[in-house]
């Protein structure tokens, strides 16, 4: 009897797991898709959870994104409002897209300007099959920062 309830849970589980892994293979190859952050990870600072709205966009090649940055800048650029935020809005980038069987996640990497402050951000994104996502970060003159959260249709 114990043999049946494990064989029938491991079951479920397999069910499930394909189930969400179809779900978020149809979520990034749409090419529509928002990342919730729910995590800032800075190089050299203890990883910090957020309590504000900050998201990363992408719809058919078009970014839009609100992300802090927390780190050590070694130039400050010019920015209006004095802000060392990451803030693009409706940026056309051109996206490379890699899916690894093994690790089972999507990588997506492209790079983008700051619309404050006109620097170059190279980013790295990973979703997994359960949804969570890993943004990692690099700008010149800035330290490497990441961001964890989920990825959302």
């Amino acid at each position: 009897m114990k043999k049946v309830i494990l064989f029938s849970l491991f079951i479920l589980g397999l069910t499930m797991n394909t189930e969400l892994k179809g779900e978020i293979k149809n979520i990034v190859e749409s090419g529509k898709f928002t990342i919730e952050i729910e995590r800032v990870i800075p190089s050299s600072m203890r990883a910090q959870s957020v309590t504000s709205e900050y998201t990363l966009t992408l719809e058919n090649g078009t970014l839009s994104t609100h992300l802090p940055y927390i780190g050590k800048v070694d130039s400050a650029p010019y920015s209006a409002s004095n802000s060392l935020s990451i803030i693009i809005e409706g940026q056309k980038v051109e996206l490379t897209q890699i899916y690894n069987e093994k690790k089972e996640k999507y990588t997506i990497t492209f790079k983008a300007k700051n619309d404050q402050t006109n620097e170059t951000c190279k980013f790295s994104i990973d979703i997994f099959k359960n949804g969570n996502c890993n943004i990692d970060l690099n700008v010149l003159g800035r330290q490497y920062i990441s961001y964890s959260g989920k990825v959302k249709q």
